[in-house]
């Protein structure tokens, strides 16, 4: 526990947990392949060109879905890691 004079860092650049990883990568999937059901839907229920344009993004969306939720992640994690030096000379890493 730290003293009232004592100066506390908190470690910012550590990564997410596992869990939260897994939590964050399940609701974009969950919200993209919600999307794929809206526009089969839609396709079902339209005609001409918007049938197509609806029935391609019902094709596209588990791709789309796959890749948003597996780099969406990542690309947050890797964040610069930075030391810091305390009063007395030791380092936080």
């Amino acid at each position: 526990m730290a003293k009232k004079d004592e100066q506390v860092f908190a470690i910012s650049t550590a990564a997410p947990s596992l869990a939260d990883q897994q939590k964050i990568r399940h609701r974009k999937y969950l919200i993209s392949m919600t999307l794929r059901i809206i526009c089969f839907s839609a396709a079902l229920f339209t005609e001409g060109g918007w049938r197509w344009f609806f029935f391609v993004g019902a094709a596209v969306f588990p791709w789309v879905a796959v890749v948003v939720a597996n780099a969406g992640v990542e690309s947050g994690i890797r964040r610069r890691s930075s030391a810091v030096v305390l009063e007395n000379g030791r380092e936080l890493l």
